[in-house]
This record gives structure tokens, C-alpha cells and sequence, in this order.
């Protein structure tokens, strides 16, 4: 979004709130600068590239590659397709945390653990973001 153009918006909404009477409006406004702010002092960064990610996908294909099971045979309990399976773990396709779940429901391994082994990985990711 070009600043000019949200400063227009926001000009609009500060128009449309002092003519309005509508309690809400101003809290829409406030709302919006907020959020406008926000984006210009911390940009989202997509996390698909991110080391972190990477180890996720490398502890799914891990754990799917210790249980013995193939590609076809996860997508087959998840009830996938193997060409999705295969999306994920490359990075290409991105899984959701429900999608997460049935994985590795599918590989018997509950969500607790999954997470304290990313956990014990992660030191080995060389840059770990502090939030």
C-alpha cells in the first residue's frame, strides 16, 4: 500500500467520522491508523523461506522416513494426495495447523511431542527470531 494513497483513505475515514455521528466510526479510524502504523514499523515477513519452516519440513519427512512409510502411504492415511505430500515437504505447499494435526496423527505422533523436538532442534537453526 503507497503511503499517499493510505494517507487518502485516512483522510476519507476522518472526513467520513466527523460527519458521522455513528460512535463507531471513530473507532474504525483509530483502528486503521493503528494497523497502518503497524505495518509501516513491523513489517510481516513471510515465513515460508524461513529457517524455521525449513525445519519443520525436515522433521515431517524425518519422522515419516523413521516410520517407514512412503509418500503414497501418508497421503493415503491423510487422505491426500501424494503429489501434496510431496508439495509439502519440498516447501512448495504450505499445511496448515490442521492440516499438521491429521499428519501427524497419521505418523502416531502427538502434537506435544512434534513440538518439543522442533524445540530441541531449533538451536540448530543459526538465526532465531526473538519476538
Amino acid at each position: 500500500m503507497r503511503v499517499g494513497h493510505a494517507m487518502t483513505i485516512a483522510d476519507e475515514l476522518t472526513k467520513s467520522a466527523d460527519k458521522c455521528s455513528d460512535r463507531y466510526a471513530s473507532f474504525a479510524y483509530s483502528i486503521f491508523e493503528f494497523s497502518l502504523r503497524a505495518t509501516r514499523k513491523w513489517p510481516m515477513q513471510k515465513t515460508i523461506y524461513s529457517r524455521e519452516n525449513r525445519l519443520v519440513l525436515k522433521l515431517l519427512k524425518d519422522i515419516r522416513v523413521a516410520r517407514g512409510l512412503t509418500q503414497a502411504e501418508l497421503a493415503k492415511r491423510t487422505r491426500m494426495l501424494q503429489s501434496d505430500v510431496s508439495k509439502v515437504e519440498t516447501g512448495v505447499r504450505r499445511v496448515d495447523f490442521v492440516e499438521l494435526r491429521h499428519w501427524l496423527i497419521a505418523l502416531d505422533l502427538d502434537m506435544a511431542a512434534f513440538v518439543t523436538e522442533f524445540e530441541a532442534r531449533l538451536p540448530e537453526v543459526a538465526s532465531v527470531r526473538k519476538m
